[in-house]
């Protein structure tokens, strides 16, 4: 087909006549008025359509995601925050382990086995109560591997003197000597230098056991035993006739003998309290009160 065709195709055509020009002019009008109502309509919906996605705000459209799949949050928290279940909160089983034995109301650690020490002493020392107080003053504990010494050390009084002796009690937990050098640092503690003659192992009267006996290292230092047990664990009392760090006056005497000794280090009522002994010992070693 070439042009004189296309020509003659659209001469055989019947448009009608041309419109007026005024009805030109008013079908312009109408369009122009309707572009401009449009526009303002236009802009309102962008401006809400960027609201939405500034605050994470979504409308779910029938039939599609949900909000939070929409966007991927809903009111500001990821949707996999949102959506996730709550993750439960353990519930402990058991007692925790304490980092150190108990105190009592002065802070003095191992409050029930102090008062033990005390009341062994005084059955075996100190029947009357007219040497040895009512109770402790102070305490220690020290710890070798999963271990618990605990020891205090007790004013002695004789009436009538203005000095002040000393008598120190300690006991440990079961095992204790398993650790190295356990019983060693027990020994010095007490004044009792393991593998010297002024601490000798000694056989206990009536019985198949032992305990190391120190007759005294200095002037002041009259008597130490010290004795372990069947199940491990160490017992052991050292006497003094100055209580060095509270007084300036030593006492005439203090009046333990060695079988007195030897009944208070064999006594198997004597032993650290067990809700005492639940602690760990490696991460603490506690002194409070006077010495």
């Amino acid at each position: 087909m070439n042009d004189d065709d296309i020509k003659r195709m659209f001469e055989r055509l019947d448009l009608g006549p041309e419109p007026p020009m005024a009805m030109i002019d008013d079908d312009l009008h109408r369009g122009h008025r309707r572009l401009r109502t449009r526009r303002p309509a236009g802009w309102t919906a962008g401006a809400a359509g960027t609201a939405v996605l500034a605050t994470g705000v979504a409308v779910a459209l029938p039939g599609g995601p949900g909000p939070e799949q929409e966007l991927g949050y809903a009111g500001g928290v990821p949707a996999e925050a949102s959506t996730s279940a709550p993750v439960p909160t353990p519930t402990p089983t058991g007692t925790a382990t304490p980092s150190s034995p108990p105190d009592d109301r002065d802070g003095i650690p191992s409050p029930n086995t102090r008062q033990l020490l005390l009341d062994t002493a005084a059955e075996h020392f100190d029947p009357d109560r007219s040497h040895l107080p009512d109770e402790t003053s102070n305490g220690g504990t020290g710890g070798a591997g999963d271990g618990l010494r605990v020891s205090t050390k007790l004013d002695w009084v004789v009436p009538g003197e203005d000095g002040l002796g000393m008598v120190e009690v300690a006991v440990t937990t079961p095992d204790y000597v398993s650790e190295e050098f356990a019983l060693e640092d027990f020994a010095i503690h007490l004044g009792c230098e393991l593998g010297t003659p002024a601490c000798a192992e000694r056989a206990i009267p009536g019985t198949d056991e032992t305990a190391w006996v120190s007759d005294g290292s200095d002037a002041d230092h009259v008597l130490t035993v010290m004795h372990e047990r069947a199940d491990g664990s160490l017992v052991g009392v050292r006497v003094s006739t100055l209580f060095g760090n509270n007084s300036l006056v030593p006492v005439s005497s203090v009046d333990i003998d060695l079988d007195q000794a030897f009944d208070f280090v064999t006594d198997p009522d004597l032993e650290v309290d067990p809700q005492e002994a639940k602690y760990e010992p490696s991460r603490v070693t506690a002194t409070a009160g006077h010495d």
